[in-house]
């Protein structure tokens, strides 16, 4: 018998007296699953594979819920509200442990710009909005509780690979050209679990790598206002015959990268007691162009490159009828470099006489910009059974440890009200600056430290 997330089935047992007893064993599967009290919405694994998926992202499937809102046009998206809410007011769990953005620079539900696990390595998702039970907390809008897979009895896993590139790609709508121009992309993995011990110790592994070659910005010369493609051959010549260095053409390609693991671990320990155990790592690399109004040459840009690794330990036990616990214990490092293509020059803002802005050098607010997250997390939890009553105890510490150093302008930043000209005579008409106080970059280093204790019990 097999059942899906949130499915119920009632088994009727018939005894036939027999002269002779013979041996029965039952089996089942469990599947770890946090209760959903209040409004919400289930997804089963059959669910989750038959949405299309580009991105082969979970928000994918969250779409479908009337309650929910994904918005695909949020720069570093999409962007989820879950019943109206603010899209920072949502937390997402992996089997019951969190993997929020601490920092609250991601809107897109996860700690990392892309998703932190793949589609997968997912056995079902469940969504509670605004539950009334105790033992949620740290968000306003919703909770996205992912249940990755397990292994069984049975070796079972499978390979996959995906590609597209812009032959297979629209590039028009309605007449208007996209701008897409030419890419190729890539994703590939696999799946494996199994039994180490047949009916004691399960595994599983999922891994999944994405890349995809594209161009640097969508736009072209010509959709930009007051800028031509001469204006920007000079600027480019100036650069490298009186600054000495090569600010990168305006037009040209990048690599994007992500990759992601998970290794899972299911321990039956006896019929009481169960552990679960997973590592998990995301490590991506993109590349962003955040001024769409002006001529960035690639020198500006800039990668935003992320690792996240996430453990977790987890032990789930039933004293007797009445008494059942759970013990969580998890951990997760989040690294941000946000590094511009160019990392030592200043950043120059040059004004063309025809009204437009051609960008060169290191990104202003890239000079500097270094963020470091980690959390550490402890629960307890007793569920207890008084005649009609569920009685839930517990306690959970949660400690949040971020280190951030955002200095723009460490490296100067210089405008060109003349144009070309001022630009070739190094006669600027606006210098930036900026610095710690004691003018050393590291002292301006911000640390901090937030600790939650928790305590419920029935009032």
């Amino acid at each position: 018998m097999y059942l899906e997330l949130g499915e119920t089935e009632v088994v009727e047992l018939f005894v036939t007296p027999v002269t002779t007893m013979e041996e029965v064993t039952v089996t089942a599967t469990q599947t770890l699953q946090e209760l959903r009290v209040g409004a919400g919405r289930d997804f089963s694994q059959r669910t989750i594979s038959g949405i299309p998926s580009v991105s082969r992202d979970f928000v994918s499937t969250l779409s479908i819920d009337p309650s929910i809102l994904v918005d695909n046009s949020v720069a570093r998206g999409p962007a989820i509200s879950i019943a109206g809410q603010n899209l920072r007011y949502n937390s997402v769990t992996i089997d019951g442990v969190a993997q929020n953005d601490n920092f609250g620079l991601s809107k897109n539900a996860s700690a990392t710009q892309r998703t932190p696990i793949s589609i997968d390595a997912i056995e079902a998702l469940n969504v509670n909005v605004a539950p009334y039970d105790v033992t949620y907390g740290g968000f306003i809008g919703g909770n996205i509780n992912i249940v990755t897979k397990s292994g069984t009895n049975e070796f079972h896993g499978g390979v996959f690979g995906f590609t597209t590139d812009a032959g297979k790609t629209g590039n028009r709508s309605r007449g208007a050209d996209l701008g897409i121009g030419e890419f190729e992309e890539e994703t590939f993995g696999f799946t494996v679990g199994g039994p180490i011990i047949k009916n004691k110790l399960f595994f599983f592994i999922n891994y999944e790598k994405f890349e995809t070659t594209r161009p640097t910005n969508a736009q072209t010369i010509g959709n930009i206002v007051g800028v031509t493609q001469a204006d920007v051959d000079r600027a480019i010549s100036i650069f490298q015959s009186e600054y000495g260095f090569a600010p990168g053409k305006f037009a040209t390609s990048d690599v994007d990268e992500d990759e992601k693991t998970l290794i899972k671990l299911d321990w039956d320990i006896n019929d009481n007691h169960r552990a679960v155990i997973a590592y998990q790592q995301a490590e991506g690399d993109v590349l962003f162009d955040d001024f769409t109004d002006a001529a960035t040459l690639n020198s500006s840009r800039y990668n935003i490159n992320e690792k996240m690794d996430a453990n977790s330990f987890q032990l789930f036990s039933n004293w007797n009828d009445r008494l059942s616990t759970e013990f969580k214990y998890g951990t997760k490092t989040v690294e941000n470099r946000q590094v511009s293509i160019d990392s030592s020059t200043p950043a120059y803002h040059i004004f063309t006489a025809g009204g437009g802005i051609i960008n060169a050098g290191g990104d202003q607010f890239r000079h500097n910009n270094l963020l470091d997250n980690e959390s550490e997390v402890i629960r307890l939890k007793a569920d207890y059974i008084m005649g009609d009553h569920l009685l839930t105890f517990g306690y959970e510490t949660e400690e949040e440890k971020t280190a951030n150093t955002f200095v723009p302008f460490t490296r100067g930043q210089y405008w060109f009200f003349g144009g070309l000209d001022a630009l070739e005579n190094r006669e600027w008409g606006l210098t930036l600056y900026g610095n710690s106080t004691t003018g050393v970059v590291a002292d301006a280093v911000g640390r901090f430290t937030l600790t939650t204790n928790s305590l419920f019990y029935p009032g």
